[in-house]
């Protein structure tokens, strides 16, 4: 793991974006700008890590890679954050503070605008690159 985030450290800064975001992100910005943020820096993903109490911080090589998608999601009585497979959009992870289960709320924004997610990267496209799902 240490290796994999002195390659990161060394091509990106802390507040440099790490990847452009999916055409399909930037089709549902009005969607998304209300409970969801895309963590596409350094800095971003660890402090979603330190806030959240849990490894996001570690997903910057994965999200550089175009492996991953890094999103939080806050809303007014709960908070998560999901891993989503760049290829494919399937949900790798959806945790609350600490790694614990997402509270209901949370699981019922993520699936609405997963839904959505889904609809337009069919249309839109992704990244094109086909990458393996594994870290």
């Amino acid at each position: 793991v240490n290796r994999l985030m002195e390659g990161v450290e060394k091509r990106f800064k802390p507040d440099e974006q790490l990847i452009e975001p999916p055409a399909w992100w930037e089709q549902t910005r009005k969607l998304n700008a209300r409970y969801a943020r895309l963590l596409n820096t350094r800095r971003e993903l660890s402090n979603e890590g330190r806030e959240m109490d849990h490894c996001s911080g570690l997903y910057a090589a994965p999200v550089a890679d175009k492996r991953s998608i890094v999103i939080s999601l806050k809303l007014p009585t709960c908070r998560s954050t999901v891993e989503l497979d760049a290829d494919d959009l399937k949900i790798r992870q959806h945790v609350g503070p600490g790694n614990t289960a997402p509270h209901p709320n949370c699981i019922r924004t993520l699936n609405r605008l997963h839904t959505e997610w889904k609809k337009v990267a069919r249309f839109e496209g992704r990244y094109g690159e086909s990458r393996s799902r594994r870290f």
